[in-house]
């Protein structure tokens, strides 16, 4: 058990906790686009936080906390169901579930690192391909716009000015995206392929980049705390 002196500063601890796992996924996902070690030690890191909210700090009776748990835990199910992040990166949001479900009076913080995160990427994705498809389109002696697939219509070829590009010399974390065999292609549907095969991708083909996650996490997360704290104050 935390001793009683001790159980005021229980919240910056979990809180600690949560920063530090971050930042050592932060660097992995940015390097090797994977989370640091395995499942089952998420697993052990969201039942000890879990132990020291719920039981050591009294908060099986803070419903609203108790309600965050569950909302960042079911958001992060729904994310990995419908593909919108990987596997890795559902189950870091997971723990961090567990392990901080509120801080500081702020609820919801699993929930507002998923949307301040979403809401990021939803923003800075987008503008990383307009760049490069505009530089494409502007360079001397560039390759045509999407000019390997004729029979992709206009609407197509104006929405995939945001989702994709062709891939550049210097870019590894790609994608394919799916080409129908006909001159046209679909963003919606990616070529599977495992990451020892990050490399295969040619350069010029039509990607879509696969954008570290786990670092918007943590900076989501480190707003939040400093929101708190300046609350606080």
């Amino acid at each position: 058990m935390i001793p009683p002196d001790l159980l005021p500063y229980a919240e910056d601890g979990r809180m600690v906790a949560a920063v530090c796992m971050l930042a050592a996924n932060a660097y992995t996902d940015m390097r090797r686009r994977e989370v640091a070690g395995r499942d089952r030690h998420y697993a052990a890191v969201a039942a000890a936080g879990l132990v020291v909210f719920a039981v050591a700090e009294g908060g099986w009776q803070d419903l609203p906390a108790i309600f965050s748990m569950v909302a960042g835990i079911t958001i992060s199910l729904a994310f990995w169901r419908c593909r919108v992040l990987s596997t890795g990166d559902c189950i870091v949001l997971a723990a961090m579930s567990a392990v901080l479900p509120s801080y500081g009076g702020i609820y919801f913080v699993p929930a507002l690192i998923a949307l301040m995160s979403m809401w990021m990427l939803s923003f800075l994705l987008p503008m990383y391909n307009l760049i490069l498809n505009i530089l494409q389109y502007a360079s001397p002696g560039g390759r045509p716009l999407f000019g390997a697939y004729p029979r992709a219509g206009a609407w197509k070829r104006a929405a995939c000015m945001f989702t994709a590009h062709h891939k550049r010399p210097w870019e590894k974390y790609v994608v394919p995206v799916w080409e129908d065999g006909d001159g046209s292609f679909s963003v919606r549907h990616t070529v599977p392929f495992e990451k020892r095969n990050w490399d295969a991708v040619k350069t010029g083909q039509l990607v879509i980049v696969t954008a570290p996650v786990v670092p918007f996490f943590l900076a989501a997360l480190l707003l939040i705390v400093v929101t708190a704290v300046f609350t606080a104050l």
